[in-house]
């Protein structure tokens, strides 16, 4: 009851202070606004648009850019244009090869960036098993480990999720499993657990050993998920697998950037969700790596383990 009258007042306090304001957007400066998520063996794929203004709903897409990729080692290729802002190389992603991005567009500054692809980290083993133990409403954990050699003697990142993926149609169905009972102690020394719910970010600057072994504790129900046109799993249409991902220090930043953005902002017209204002955090600023512009170019590699085998 108390909890009912608590909600309520909070309710009847924040309607009772709305005020029509007058809101006035400044200027908007010309800027290209580059994403770019390069995947080892993967051809370089960069999607072109430009910065608008909050109060602006329509898209714009940019269709005549030149877009040019620079590989460490002498390649160099203009990309084709596709459609809806969407540029592709032929060019593909090498593991320890730097490339190097540069984007022209009538009426806006040029733009330039650059990343390189990371090694992967192989997982050595994994296991799956039920835990001995369950949740509120009686169904076991699910107990996880990935073993994995730390790659070199400075600081590498990281991605972990566990993945339900099968093939609909032509859309493949990818389901994550984050929810946490038991978090490794490795992720939660980079200080990341916070705000990550889709998938777990970390480093290793706390590992002592040259071998690792991530203990997971994990609650046995999908948490989030969705139809997607490209899998994550790429030998077979349906699998449920541990995924690993080496990102740059690029990736890192801007997937912790990405998750703190989703993790703080309430963008819900529903008038029930008044009460979660006062729960809301500060807005946070998106991780940019282009120079002149906005937006992304990083990269990472990846490696999977099968469960269902």
């Amino acid at each position: 009851m108390k909890t009912s009258l608590f909600f309520i007042g909070i309710i009847l306090i924040l309607t009772s202070c709305i005020k029509e304001v007058d809101f006035r957007v400044s200027e908007v400066p010309k800027q290209l606004v580059i994403n770019s998520v390069l995947q080892a063996y993967q051809p370089v794929k960069v999607k072109v648009s430009g910065l608008q203004s909050i109060l602006d709903t329509t898209l714009l897409f940019i269709d005549n850019a030149i877009v040019m990729v620079a590989e460490e080692g002498g390649n160099i290729d203009t990309l084709s244009y596709l459609s809806k802002g969407n540029y592709e190389s032929t060019i593909y992603c090498e593991p320890g090869k730097a490339y190097h991005l540069t984007v022209k567009a009538e009426g806006y500054p040029t733009v330039f960036a650059a990343d390189t692809v990371p090694y992967k980290t192989m997982i050595k083993r994994a296991t799956m098993k039920e835990s001995m133990t369950v949740d509120e409403d009686g169904r076991p954990h699910i107990d996880y480990t990935i073993s994995f050699d730390k790659q070199t003697s400075s600081t590498n990142f990281y991605e972990l999720f566990f993945v339900n993926q099968w093939k609909h149609d032509s859309m493949y169905v990818i389901n994550y499993e984050s929810t946490a009972a038991g978090i490794d102690p490795v992720i939660l020394a980079s200080g990341t657990t916070d705000y990550n719910f889709t998938t777990y970010l970390f480093n290793d600057a706390s590992l002592t050993t040259n071998e690792y072994t991530l203990a997971m504790k994990m609650v046995n129900a999908i948490s989030s998920g969705g139809e997607f046109k490209n899998p994550i799993v790429t030998i077979r249409d349906k699998a449920h697998a541990a995924v690993l991902r080496t990102g740059s220090r690029a990736y890192y930043e801007y997937r912790n950037s990405w998750e703190k953005h989703q993790h703080f902002k309430n963008d819900s017209i529903q008038s029930g969700d008044f009460i979660f204002v006062p729960l809301m955090g500060e807005p946070q600023d998106m991780y940019s790596n282009i120079e002149n512009g906005l937006g992304i170019f990083v990269a990472f590699s990846q490696d999977f383990y099968l469960f269902n085998e």
